[in-house]
Formats: structure tokens, C-alpha cells, sequence
């Protein structure tokens, strides 16, 4: 099974400035043991160090004939290597050769490597877990882990002689240049407690200000985007902004209660919930509520205690004539047809639904739109399209509530017509309700996004949100088109023909 990685958005957090190997790079053979559409995988004859991303060539060896073809480096894991190349059809048993790809530190982060200082000493079973730069882009030092729990520390660039990974040597230092180094006593004298191993302590704040800096430069370059689009950012409120949110919400349930059914208050962390229902029914649908934010905060990759303003109101009525009442009385809508409702009022986002028979069913409705509130509620108010909202609250809700019928039965008639169906027909573009199949269709869509790389969907979102057009958030987030989108997921699903 071929895999994609997700380290380029950590190693990027290592700094601009890489250091590259005085060693030559070397050739790396090897064979095509898997393809599936664009992507092939090449077991190779040694632990290759390539970086995910790079764009290189790939020699394909047929007999005595050989052909140079560009492709990129999807992923690496010990001895294979997963390439993607679209310019030619790979095949298993081709052998191959990878021009020399030059060696640079970033490629170890996170794997053990052995280190032989210039005084002789040798460190095996070091895991490398950063790159320190000096202001001028060079490299000051390693941050790394010493094995079997010893703690972290920093080993100074000027004391590094070589390197090795694996048995083979990647880095050596050019040996006039460490001849000509100061010792660590006279670095020391001129710069007191530079080569100072770190504490664990100091790491992880450094780490975690570091982290803090990229995301707020991230944020930064998303609300310029946003802000060029015309999209309305929701705003950040304070505590006591939440606080009287939260009481406004209490007042206004107030007058529903006066007007359609006395209706009892539940608060949890993230939602306040007014209901008339049975309240050990009430209680044990809402226990669900929380579980839900904190699953679509990792998702988002947000900070879950990022509310937005106040917890989210959801209203709860015992019979569907009180909900319909409710609907046209105090946010004009007619309730014909409808089981619930995720409303957008201003800064205002309200959930309100009725009590079914089924039990399980009214949680998944439940779960459904506080799904959909939770999308609206992110960074800005731009709409996004229904497959992805719809899609998402389906899988929210199958990871929550499996036992719920409705999204297991969307997603199997969909597989059913799979076997008939050449296209999605434009479901990615449609604005209005999607249809029983399509819903099934979105909900593993979704998982396939999530499961191939969930930074990339973030991004995708982040772009929509941002006012970007499907196509161009698409473009923007996994270089691709949708028909490349729909292919792949497509063949993840057993119809690698499938077209959007």
C-alpha cells in the first residue's frame, strides 16, 4: 500500500537555511515492486536519504536501454522510496536508478544517526530533532535525543567530524576546516555557555515558540487572502464578550420558552443547550457534543478553547410542531420537510432540531448539524460547498456514532451504483442539496482526504474559507485538478476511471 507523507509542514519549522554534505551524493538503485495510477514505489538496495518533495530523475532500466524521466519524491521509509511521475506509466520489475540526490541534515530529522566529534568521541543512537541556525543562515547546531531516555541535548556544528546513518557515512567535515576550529574552551571564553547543552525544558519552549511563530505567519498570510477576497473574518472575542454572549443566548431562550415550551438549560464546555425533552434523554444526546468539538478541532487543527463567540446555542424541542413554531416565530423559516437546522444570523449561529422515536437517529441529526455549525463557525463566513460540509458531518457523525444507520447506508448504496457510474457529475460544483448517493459519495471522499494527508485537507479548507473557488483551493492546497482529485480517490475505492 503506498503512503504519503506529512513531515514537509515540521520540517519546514527547522529554518530556511540547510546545510549540504561534503560528501558526494551517491546513485541509488533499485525496483519498481508497486504502481497504482501515477505513483510507483521503489524498494532500494540501501537505506536511501531522499528528501520528500524533491523533484528529480529517475532512470528506468529496460534491457540494455535506458530513459530519464522527472518525477517527485512523495515519500521515503527505510529502503523505498514512493515517486510520482505522470509523464510516463511505471511497471513492477522495472529497474531503476535515481540520479545522486545531495545530502542535506533536514533529511535526518527524526531518525537516529552517529555522531563522531572532532575530539575523537564517538555518540551512537542519536535521534536528530532540529536544526539550529546562526543569524547569517549557517548551521550553529544539532538538537538531539540521547537513546535509552538519556535526555535531550545540543552538540555544536564546530565539534560535528562526521556523521553516519545506518552504517553509512554521510557528512564529513572538511579536515583543514576542523584543524583551524577554536577548541570548545576557547568557544566557550568567547561565547559563554553558547555550546551549553539544553535543558528538555528550554527545548520544548523553543520548539513550541517556534511553532506559535509559524502559525501566526500562516494566519497572517490566510486573513491577506481572505481580506483580498471580500471574505468576513469572524471576529476574536474577548472573555467577557463570550460571557455576555452566553447570557444573551439565555435571555432570548427566555422568550422561545415563553412563547412555544418552558425549556429546561444544559451547558457543557463547548455548547448550551435549551430543551423541553426528557432530561436524562437530553443529557445523555448532549454528552456527544463535546466529543464532537474536540474531534473536529484536531481535524481543523485548531485549539479547541478557540470559541468564537460563546458556546454554541442548540435548541431541542420535544415535539416537531414546537420546533416548526420555533422556526417560523424567531428566524422566519419555514420547517416543512426539515428534521433540523444550522442557522447563520449575524455573529449569530443557532442549531435547533425535535425529538424522534429513534434514538440513534436523532443523535446522528444531532450530530450532523452541530457539524455544519462547527464549519460555519471557522475563521470566516464564507460558504463552503455542500459535498464538503455535508460530506464532513457524515464522517463526523460515523466516527462518533457508528452504530447510526443513516451515513453507513449513504455511503453502501453509493458503492452499490459505483459499478454503473463513469462520474460524480459535478457534485464538487453543486450549491444545492446533493442526493442520497452523492452524500455517500462525499462522506468517504472526505475520509480519503483525511486519511491521505491531513495538513493538506486543513489547507483546502483554510483556501475555501479564504473565498477561493473550489478549483483554485484545490489547485493551491495538492497541486492538482479535480479530475486528478476524483482519479485518485477513485481507484482508492476499486474505479480508478471515475471523473468528477
Amino acid at each position: 500500500m503506498l503512503i504519503s507523507s506529512k513531515g514537509r509542514s515540521a520540517m519546514a519549522t527547522i529554518g530556511l537555511f540547510l546545510l549540504t554534505s561534503m560528501i558526494s551524493a551517491q546513485e541509488i538503485e533499485g525496483e519498481i515492486t508497486e504502481v497504482k495510477g501515477s505513483f510507483f514505489k521503489i524498494t532500494t538496495t540501501e537505506n536511501a536519504l531522499v528528501p520528500v518533495g524533491h523533484k528529480g530523475v529517475v532512470e528506468l532500466v529496460t534491457n540494455s536501454q535506458s530513459t530519464e524521466v522527472p518525477f517527485v519524491v512523495s515519500a521515503v521509509s527505510g529502503d523505498y522510496i514512493v515517486g510520482k511521475a505522470n509523464s510516463f506509466q511505471a511497471e513492477v520489475g522495472q529497474k531503476v536508478r535515481l540520479q545522486p540526490v545531495p545530502f542535506d541534515f533536514v533529511q535526518l530529522v527524526g531518525k537516529q544517526m552517529d555522531v563522531k566529534l572532532s575530539t575523537g568521541r564517538e555518540m551512537a543512537g542519536l535521534t536528530l530533532n532540529e536544526l539550529v541556525t546562526n543569524e547569517d543562515g549557517s548551521t550553529a547546531a544539532l538538537l538531539v535525543e540521547l537513546p535509552e531516555g538519556g535526555g535531550a541535548t545540543r552538540l555544536s556544528f564546530s565539534t560535528i567530524q562526521s556523521v553516519s546513518y545506518r552504517g553509512r557515512q554521510v557528512y564529513l567535515a572538511d579536515i583543514e576546516d576542523v584543524a583551524t576550529r577554536p577548541s570548545r574552551s576557547m568557544a566557550s571564553n568567547a561565547r559563554p555557555n553558547a555550546d551549553r547543552p539544553r535543558t528538555r525544558k528550554e527545548i520544548l519552549e523553543a520548539r513550541a515558540q517556534e511553532k506559535e511563530a509559524a502559525e501566526q505567519a500562516k494566519y497572517e498570510q490566510w486573513l491577506t487572502q481572505a481580506k483580498k477576497n471580500g471574505v468576513v473574518i469572524w471576529p476574536e472575542f474577548t472573555e467577557k464578550e463570550r460571557t455576555d454572549a452566553d447570557q444573551a443566548e439565555k435571555d432570548i431562550a427566555q422568550e422561545v420558552g415563553a412563547a412555544v415550551a418552558p425549556l429546561e438549560v444544559y451547558e457543557t464546555k463547548y455548547f448550551i443547550v435549551f430543551s423541553n425533552g426528557n432530561p436524562a434523554d437530553i443529557k445523555s444526546v448532549v454528552a456527544h457534543l463535546d466529543s464532537l468539538h474536540l474531534l473536529v478541532s484536531k481535524m481543523y487543527q485548531v485549539d479547541p478553547d478557540k470559541v468564537y463567540k460563546g458556546k454554541m446555542p442548540i435548541y431541542i424541542f420535544r415535539m416537531q410542531q414546537q420546533f416548526q413554531h420555533y422556526l417560523s416565530r424567531f428566524l422566519e423559516t419555514n420547517a416543512e420537510g426539515l428534521s433540523g437546522l444550522c442557522s447563520y444570523s449575524g455573529d449569530r449561529i443557532i442549531v435547533a432540531t425535535y425529538i424522534t422515536s429513534n434514538a440513534i437517529d436523532f443523535a446522528d441529526t444531532l450530530l450532523q448539524l452541530a457539524s455544519l455549525a462547527e464549519v460555519r463557525a471557522y475563521k470566516s463566513k464564507s460558504l463552503i460547498r455542500p459535498w464538503f460540509t455535508e460530506g464532513l458531518a457524515d464522517y463526523v457523525s460515523i466516527r462518533l456514532l457508528p452504530q447510526a444507520e443513516g451515513p453507513a447506508a449513504r455511503r453502501k448504496l453509493f458503492m452499490t451504483n459505483l459499478p454503473q457510474m463513469r462520474s460524480l457529475n459535478g457534485m464538487l460544483l453543486k450549491d444545492n442539496d446533493l442526493s442520497v448517493t452523492e452524500r455517500g459519495a462525499s462522506s468517504l471522499l472526505i475520509e480519503f482526504l483525511v486519511r491521505t494527508d491531513a495538513t493538506k485537507f486543513v489547507d483546502l479548507l483554510d483556501n475555501m474559507k479564504a473565498g477561493l473557488e473550489f478549483e483554485e483551493a484545490l489547485q493551491k492546497s495538492y497541486d492538482g485538478t479535480s479530475q486528478a482529485l476524483i482519479g485518485a480517490f477513485g481507484q482508492s475505492i476499486g474505479a480508478p476511471q471515475l471523473l468528477p
